[in-house]
Order: structure tokens, then C-alpha cells, then sequence
């Protein structure tokens, strides 16, 4: 029952939870990372350690971001150095270290904790890591140890009623999408700490990170100083305002979701690195059925979004070559994908002046205004509702998907602006309100809406494998 009504309590990013376990007294962190926008850190832009939570505060707030929770990550060098494996925005930053010695981080099995591109996070032994991770894209890792619990046993150098004990935090993963993070605020020894990931979390895995000089901050910590340095760091952020003209200075990142009001969630898929599909309602037997296809697919889904607009208007469709509906001269965008692979957004006119030989074709819809078109805004406008877009980046032949609005509404030059700010020549709108429906690595960007029956196009991006 704890470990229900523990679980249930993470809604909110940067709630620092108190527990007692055996007596001792821990402070918790339990994050659904779908829900979150946590991230490891280390250097700032000049390439130097960030070092402490102070410093951390004062640069997430000069990107008009609240550092909503931090902890410290696994052993270091005197050099502020991580001494294992540390991966950054899928950089790896120090390699693998598969050698002997002593002190904790020696202490065999030691292990990595990682964060996939999918959010899916996991910890494994450092021995199997490469073996684990073979094939998957690695956004954060940092190596530490001991491990602490390994396939729900205790790390069997552990022994219960130790008295080598000291302040020891670590990360537990509950399961793929949720971890903990917990520290002692009390003198523990490892067997009780990691029985504390087991028996409060049912954590299978977990990782001790460091030991006397750990600290966690909190949105509580909002004015509180801190001493202690450290190396590689583990964060959660927010905007620091929910105006959503301000939400364009705070989106830098590909694939990390914004929370704040409007919520924004965003990906930048390389066109020759996805397998792209378009279908009408009529041919998954309505958008219900479509959205559980998606969800029971074992295909690599990357994305899933509605488009077309409400239906009143189609517009152009075509499909694996074939018109499935012809051009309405209403002005509106055009998505396209032409049969050798290349894709883009732009104009209706654009769009017959390109291909005036449309056998080249091969998947194509009309859809919303035109929101960027040579690099600058062209939507002009005080619309406000829920937006889900889609813009083209030449520089890196990518498709840009923003969906903005899920906790909120915005303004739609404001939503424009996201797509300049993302690197977009072209972008249009895909669709606003209750159709403003987008999956971006599993995360709907409203989970109450439903898929709206006039929807005429649904567009998906599976990995190539």
C-alpha cells in the first residue's frame, strides 16, 4: 500500500516527499519521465563543471527556466570528473570503466543508469551494459556504484546491521517510464538502502550514486544555498512563466516536453531515418482503432499525429501514389513525401509549381494555414486554442512536429514562432482544438481528448530498423 500511494503522488514536478523506512528518515523524488523533463548534467556553454546547485539554479534561470529538482550523480574525481560511463544528450562524455579498485564505485557489480530516446530508462550492470544497450540510442547514462539491488536481490557484498553507515543517495527504476530518487537524511547503511528501493518502490534495479556530501533540491530550495561541489548532475526543469509567447525561449531541445501552460511537446525526425505512413479514418476503420494500432504496434513508433483538418474541407490526399481526393484551392499547406524519400511543407501554390509532375508523389495532404514560410512568420492572427503542427528544416533534412496546448491554450503566432525558433524554412498548421492530437514517443499531448471522427489524415513515423 505504500508503495501505491507513493507512486500515485508524482504529479507534480519538484515535490520532494519524506519517508520513514526502518526508522530512518529519506527524502524521495518519483518521476514519470514521460511527464517530466529531466536531463544529467555536467559542463556549462564554456566547458567548465557546473559544480553546485547554486550555479545550476542561476543558468536554468537565465533560460527562463525553474529548476524544479536536482540531485547529485555518481562518483567523481577530484577533477569534478565523472569516474564511469557518462552519456549527455547522447554524447558520450567518459567511457566505460571496466577496472578494478577501491572504494564504492569498485565495489563489483557496479552499474549504469541510463535514459533511452524513448524515455525508457533502466539500470544494468556496467559488464552488460553495451550488450543491453546494443541498438538503442542513449540520451543520459552515468555509471556509478555499487549497484545496489540487481534483479530485486541485494548486492550480496551488503550485509544487514552494518555499521559502516553515512548519508548515501541513489536511483531506483520502478519501471521503465518511472524512477526514484531518494537520500538519506539519516546515517544508512547499503543493505538497508537498497532494501528501501525494494521494499517501498518494488525497484528490481538500483544504483548507489554517492555518499556524505549528497544533497537533493526542491522547489522549496528555491532560495537556499548550497555548498557542496559536484560533478555530473541530475535535473528536472519548468518554464519559469506560463506566458505562451514565452514558451519560445525555453524550447530548445528536440523530444523533451515543456510543462508549464500551454504544455509543448516536440520532435525533430530525420527524413532518411523513418519509415512514414499516412492512412484516412476510412482505411483503419475510424481514429479510435487507429490510435490502438499504434499503441499495440511492435514497430519502433516515433510519432502519431491527426491532420487534415475537421473534414469539412479535405482537400488533397494522396496516398502510397494514389489521389485518394483532389486539390481544394483554399489556400491551405501541403505535406508531402516524394517517392525517393524526400519530404517538406509549403504552400498550395508552391506546391503545384514544384510538381507539376505529380507521379512523383507519394504520400501528400492539404492541411492548415501556413505558419513559416521562408524562415519567417506568415501567419498573422489572434487565434488561441490547442495547435499541433509540422515544419521542414533543410540544414538537416528533418521534419519538425510541435504539439502545444495540452494544459492550456495559446496564441497561434506565438505557436509560429516555436518553429522559427526551431530552425523551420516552412511550417504549417495540422490542426487546432479537440483535433490537435499528436503522439510523440508515446506521450499524447492531451490523454483526455479524443480522436475526432471528421479527421480525414493520419500521419505515422516508424524507426528504420
Amino acid at each position: 500500500m505504500v508503495f501505491l500511494s507513493v507512486v500515485s503522488s508524482t504529479c507534480l514536478a519538484g515535490e520532494i516527499e519524506e519517508i520513514r523506512y526502518r526508522g530512518k528518515l529519506y527524502k524521495v523524488y518519483v518521476v514519470k519521465l514521460r511527464e517530466a523533463n529531466l536531463q544529467m548534467v555536467w559542463k556549462d556553454e564554456d566547458g567548465e563543471p557546473i559544480s553546485s546547485f547554486d550555479r545550476l539554479r542561476d543558468i536554468q534561470r537565465s533560460r527562463k527556466r525553474e529548476l524544479t529538482f536536482a540531485m547529485n550523480g555518481g562518483i567523481f574525481n577530484p577533477q569534478l570528473q565523472p569516474v564511469g560511463l557518462y552519456i549527455e544528450k547522447g554524447k558520450t562524455m567518459r567511457p566505460l570503466n571496466l577496472k578494478d579498485g577501491s572504494g564504492n564505485f569498485f565495489l563489483k557489480p557496479n552499474g549504469v543508469f541510463y535514459i533511452d530516446e524513448d524515455d525508457k530508462a533502466g539500470i544494468v550492470t556496467s559488464d552488460k551494459f553495451e550488450q543491453v544497450t546494443a541498438g538503442k540510442e542513449i540520451r543520459y547514462a552515468q555509471q556509478s556504484g555499487p549497484q545496489l539491488l540487481i534483479n530485486g536481490k541485494v548486492h550480496s557484498a551488503f550485509t544487514e546491521g552494518s555499521v559502516n553507515q553515512t548519508i548515501r543517495n541513489g536511483v531506483g527504476v520502478i519501471d521503465e517510464n518511472t524512477v526514484v530518487f531518494a537520500i538519506s537524511e539519516t546515517r544508512v547503511n547499503l543493505y538497508e538502502f537498497a532494501s528501501m528501493f525494494r521494499e517501498k518502490y518494488n525497484c528490481k534495479d538500483a544504483l548507489y550514486l554517492d555518499g556524505a556530501i549528497s544533497e537533493i533540491y526542491g522547489k522549496a530550495d528555491a532560495n537556499r544555498t548550497f555548498r557542496n561541489r559536484f560533478s555530473a548532475m541530475v535535473i528536472d526543469t519548468e518554464p519559469l512563466t506560463t506566458d505562451p509567447t514565452s514558451i519560445v525561449s525555453a524550447i530548445v531541445r528536440d523530444d523533451e516536453p515543456i510543462i508549464g501552460k500551454p504544455a509543448v511537446y516536440s520532435t525533430s525526425l530525420p527524413m532518411e531515418d523513418y519509415v512514414w505512413n499516412v492512412h484516412t479514418t476510412e482505411e483503419v476503420k475510424g481514429p479510435e482503432r487507429f490510435w490502438s494500432l499504434y499503441l499495440l504496434s511492435n514497430k519502433e513508433l516515433r510519432l502519431a499525429c491527426a491532420a487534415g483538418g475537421d473534414g469539412s474541407a479535405k482537400g488533397l490526399v494522396v496516398i502510397d501514389g494514389v489521389e485518394k481526393s483532389p486539390i481544394a484551392d483554399n489556400g491551405k499547406g501541403v505535406f508531402y513525401i516524394t517517392k525517393d524519400g524526400k519530404g517538406g511543407v509549403g504552400s498550395l501554390t508552391q506546391y503545384k509549381a514544384d510538381f507539376a509532375d505529380t507521379s512523383v508523389i507519394r504520400h501528400a495532404f492539404q492541411s492548415g494555414s501556413m505558419l513559416i514560410s521562408g524562415g519567417e512568420v506568415v501567419y498573422k492572427g489572434n487565434e488561441s486554442s490547442r495547435f499541433t503542427g509540422v515544419g521542414f528544416s533543410a540544414k538537416d533534412n528533418s521534419l519538425v512536429f510541435i504539439s502545444a496546448g495540452g494544459r492550456g491554450e495559446m496564441e497561434l503566432t506565438a505557436f509560429a514562432q516555436l518553429f522559427k525558433a526551431k530552425g523551420c524554412e516552412e511550417a504549417m498548421l495540422l490542426n487546432s482544438g479537440a483535433n490537435a492530437l499528436m503522439l510523440i514517443r508515446g506521450v499524447v499531448s492531451d490523454l483526455n481528448q479524443k480522436v475526432d471522427g471528421r479527421i480525414p489524415v493520419l500521419l505515422s513515423a516508424y524507426k528504420k530498423k
